[in-house]
């Protein structure tokens, strides 16, 4: 994800280390189906920083498509190792459109390398249930370059946002010109092994708009449901049924995760502190 991305959502950007033997993260996708005892198809492993041109490879290498009210359930599983940066996950509404009609489902899981978070090898949560839970948070974002009214937006969703700026304003007195609109909705960050419960609680949101919302990312805005977490040990997991991709893509919305890790006392700062 972009500076201005980052800027654009509220998060913090995150620290890279100067040390030049940091690895960089290995990533693979496969390709289950149902009634398949072997997967279809593999890329990887192999390093790199971003899952989107491995997704789009794959789904432009294979054929993909099913006979009409024969679809077999298929899931793209997108498997990453990584240690200090963890890697780019994002799915174009171009690409997003290609998951549901080959009827794919998509799970993410991803691994940090034991060296620096502590833990033997393995997906964090998997290996201990006990490890704390990363923050999870789901946050719905709009965007457009054209100066137009936060509070026209929040009235036409019947929502208030989290946060929200008009292009040409600033933020603080400090802070740069915001050269874009952007208003963002969260329901908030909370503890949790997964996305599960923050998606549909959002998803019952942005359903009863869902006319409204699409009307907007056809016209002048941009879209994007954020799946970020802030995690110590364990890394979340996401997995979006082909209905859940079916709606996103209805709604014209992108979808892009965000994961970031914190220091053990960061995350919970009253452990530290005297009785």
């Amino acid at each position: 994800m972009s500076e201005r991305q980052v800027a654009a959502r509220g998060i913090p950007p995150t620290t890279c280390s100067a040390d030049n033997d940091l690895v960089v993260p290995e990533l693979s996708l496969s390709v289950i189906r149902a009634g398949v005892l072997r997967s279809l198809a593999e890329v990887g492993p192999i390093s790199s920083y971003d899952f989107d041109p491995l997704l789009a490879q794959l789904l432009a290498e294979g054929n993909w498509a099913q006979p009409a009210g024969r679809t077999a359930p298929t899931m793209v599983n997108c498997h990453g190792v990584f240690d200090e940066t963890s890697p780019s996950f994002s799915v174009s509404r171009f690409v997003l459109g290609q998951l549901v009609e080959f009827g794919m489902s998509v799970r993410l899981v991803l691994t940090r390398l034991p060296v620096l978070s502590g833990l033997p090898v393995g997906s964090g949560l998997d290996v201990d249930p006990s490890l704390d839970p990363p923050e999870t948070e789901v946050i719905f974002h709009l965007e457009t370059h054209e100066s137009r009214s936060p509070e026209e937006l929040s009235h036409a969703l019947g929502l208030p946002p989290t946060s929200a700026i008009r292009a040409g304003e600033r933020a603080t007195p400090k802070s740069r010109v915001s050269p874009t609109t952007r208003w963002n909705f969260s329901i908030g960050r909370r503890p949790s092994r997964n996305f599960d419960d923050q998606f549909r609680a959002m998803i019952a949101i942005l359903r009863p708009r869902a006319k409204t919302i699409a009307s907007l990312t056809t016209e002048r805005w941009d879209g994007v449901l954020s799946f970020v977490a802030y995690f110590v040990d364990a890394v979340p997991q996401l997995e979006l049924t082909n209905q859940d991709l079916r709606l996103l893509r209805e709604l014209g919305l992108e979808i892009d995760v965000d994961l970031y890790p914190i220091a053990r006392e960061r995350q919970d700062p009253l452990r530290s502190a005297p009785p």
